[in-house]
């Protein structure tokens, strides 16, 4: 029998409502007993992992990942993302769809989950695209990507600027079941930027993008997301604005979700100072008191 006894960790299961020192039993990889103690009594012929200091918790989920497979795969690969979220915890991800070609046709999306079927260690979800190209003009066979196995609609790395065009998309989502997750910018604010909008853009002398950019491109796809009414993902928010959004739309009870990302929660433009090239992210880097706002969207 595979057996394994995790003792002295920090058990936390928001489902189960679980967050207390406990120790936890696994027989042939299924949690069989939760408990205190359980090496007196479960511990015979165990492998026994001590966690003391650690927390103990179900496999993570990653919404948002850049497999890059097909056609980039000098960036990262199936096999290697799939062994660095399990080295960290991550068990589940969804690819995001701009690979090379896009994620908006049944053979990518194949392609995608047969290699992940032969070469990943975690579950790995695909995502298709919303529009043919990633072009924001036409959209999708989002009815053909269902079918072959995307479990979501994303234009990622670019937003639908045509209200119209993502009406409908939100309408065919919504008859298949499938949750948008969006990134989201108003391109005319947004263009040519290079850095937030702010001190240290003017101190550096770069085009910088204003948080207005994807404030006014939130506030807009709230106002569709309640038309519709179907379940909508802010990915990488950035702006103390759009977590007041989101904050309000979450009242109202629409069906929004959003995440942030931990660079844009632990660092500012300040980063940005030397011109570090890591630094240089999309969306950008914001000021401390947009870093603050998301601090508190989290909480």
């Amino acid at each position: 029998m595979d057996k394994i006894l995790i003792i002295n960790g920090r058990v936390i299961d928001p489902v189960n409502k679980i967050n207390k020192d406990l120790d936890v039993l696994i027989e042939n990889g299924k949690i069989k007993k939760i408990g205190k103690n359980l090496l007196k009594t479960d511990g015979g012929h165990a492998q026994i992992i001590d966690a003391k200091k650690k927390i103990v918790s179900p496999g993570f989920v990653d919404v948002h990942v850049h497999l890059r497979e097909p056609g980039r795969e000098d960036k990262e690969t199936i096999h290697t993302a799939s062994r660095a979220a399990a080295k960290g915890g991550i068990t589940s991800v969804v690819g995001m769809p701009n690979t090379t070609p896009v994620a908006d046709n049944q053979t990518v999306i194949e392609y995608v989950l047969s290699k992940a079927k032969k070469e990943s260690l975690i579950n790995i979800f695909v995502c298709g695209t919303i529009t043919k190209g990633q072009k924001g003009e036409e959209l999708a066979e989002i009815w053909e990507m269902k079918k072959t196995g995307a479990v979501a609609l994303s234009d990622d790395g670019s937003d639908i600027q045509n209200l119209d065009v993502y009406r409908k998309a939100m309408q065919y989502a919504k008859t298949y079941e499938m949750p948008i997750i969006s990134h989201t910018e108003d391109e005319n604010l947004f263009h040519g930027g290079q850095i937030h909008e702010g001190k240290i853009s003017s101190k550096l002398g770069l085009q910088g993008i204003p948080a207005c950019a994807e404030d006014a491109a939130t506030a807009r796809l709230i106002t569709l997301v309640e038309d519709v009414d179907l379940p909508f993902h802010f990915s990488h928010v950035s702006t103390k604005g759009s977590v007041d959004l989101i904050r309000m739309a979450r009242k109202k009870k629409l069906k929004i979700t959003a995440d942030c990302t931990p660079h844009h929660f632990s660092l500012t433009d300040e980063s940005v100072k030397v011109f570090d090239t890591a630094a240089k992210v999309n969306p950008p880097l914001r000021s401390e008191d947009h870093r603050q706002a998301l601090l508190q969207g989290l909480l």
